[in-house]
């Protein structure tokens, strides 16, 4: 935000990371500072003077192109969404009939089809084009030079930014996602027609990925990576989140959830989870383990199936479909064991906390993972009544992950 704030001239930044480092939740958190009213109390560590410099800098405008990219013209639909946004700032003032007859004449000049939907849409329906006398009938201008569009499109943004003293931070994200047509043509759009010093531009993509889809669309020997490097002004990264500080903060301090956060973090780490992956596991984790039995007594007995197989289940769900599904069927002993061994210690306090000294862990470990794929009559048999309800109801909820996530 700081940087941010420094900024007097336009830029084009990028915030460069793999898939699910968690650039999508800080762009959207930026847009949600830059414009919040009022900040949530329960957010830690914010430097309200820094927030507050920012908001006084900028208008922030979140744009996703995955979005957006079904549709044929880039330019169309980010001028589309961008009016919106101006609408939302402008919070429902009605737009002088001056203005939107403005708006709709520089919308032909730059070449845009559906002026008359956009112009409904800005005006909430009560005005339509039909409503005033044109002196050109020709419903859309013919653009003979890109200067000419490009100086139309800065008469647009400074239209529309007449009444404010902000500048007004663009940020485009999930461009790495989209079909590799559009992608190539939304950056084309920005590099040759967006050129104005209020208007400040923030990507957020994979950039090895985005210049391979760059490189799909000029050919197998094009460079999209140099391509890319003439595109962006500066580019940065995210600091790395600490699993284990992450797990913590979702799941409850290992203080007060010392079996559930241990086993999650070793789950995690065994699994290579990114923090995409990671999010994922800890809202299942937070819904199921809910939806779990919840007596005390009987879960002190049943630590194994809770806090082992029920979180390693989750895992391997999210990670390979085809092991979580062996898992299920009970065809998955070998793959469980490999976990088991990978935090044996830790594995083996959970497996035999309050049962005889002399069990062997990994035995008993294999002894109720047997349950899954025995029919019932054989389970009441062969084990305790407790042992085959905690099975039945893992099952159950394991169950209801079988097809989606």
């Amino acid at each position: 935000m700081r940087f941010l704030s420094n900024l007097e001239n336009q830029m084009v930044l990028n915030l460069d990371d793999d898939w699910g480092t968690g650039k999508t939740v800080f762009l959207k958190q930026l847009g949600y500072l830059g414009n919040a009213n009022e900040l949530n109390e329960n957010i830690l560590n914010i430097n309200t003077g820094v927030i507050n410099s920012f908001q006084s800098k900028y208008n922030v405008f979140y744009f996703n192109a995955w979005e957006h990219d079904l549709y044929d013209n880039p330019l169309e639909s980010l001028i589309y969404s961008l009016l919106m946004k101006i609408v939302e700032i402008e919070n429902g003032k009605k737009i002088q009939e001056q203005t939107v007859k403005k708006i709709s004449k520089i919308l032909r000049k730059i070449g845009i089809l559906s002026v008359n939907a956009m112009i409904k849409t800005i005006t909430n329906g009560s005005v339509e084009l039909a409503d005033f006398h044109h002196e050109d009938t020709d419903p859309v201008q013919e653009i003979t030079s890109i200067e000419m569009k490009r100086n139309a499109i800065n008469e647009l943004l400074d239209e529309l930014l007449k009444n404010s003293d902000k500048k007004l931070l663009i940020i485009v994200d999930e461009l790495d996602r989209c079909k590799p047509s559009y992608a190539v043509r939304l950056l084309e759009v920005i590099k040759h027609f967006f050129v104005n010093d209020d208007i400040v531009f923030l990507f957020g993509s994979n950039k090895k990925e985005l210049s391979e889809t760059v490189r799909h669309e000029y050919g197998q020997e094009f460079n999209g990576y140099k391509y890319l490097n003439r595109f962006f002004d500066f580019e940065f990264m995210l600091p790395k989140i600490k699993e284990s500080d992450y797990i913590s903060l979702r799941l409850g301090s290992p203080e007060t959830s010392s079996f559930s956060y241990k086993e999650s973090l070793a789950v995690c780490q065994y699994f290579n989870f990114s923090m995409r992956d990671i999010n994922k596991y800890c809202t299942l984790c937070n819904v199921l383990t809910h939806y779990f039995k919840t007596n005390d007594d009987f879960y002190e007995k049943k630590l194994v199936i809770k806090y082992l197989l029920l979180l390693y289940a989750i895992g391997s769900r999210i990670d390979d479909i085809n092991r979580f599904n062996r898992f299920l069927s009970g065809d998955g002993l070998d793959e469980l064991i490999q976990f088991y061994e990978s935090n044996q210690q830790f594995h083996d306090r959970i497996i035999l906390r309050n049962m005889n000294q002399e069990t062997i862990a990994l035995e008993e470990l294999k002894k109720i993972y047997k349950l899954i794929n025995m029919d019932e009559d054989e389970q009441i048999i062969s084990f305790d009544r407790d042992d085959v309800q905690a099975i039945k109801e893992m099952i159950d909820i394991l169950t209801m992950m079988s097809n989606k996530i």
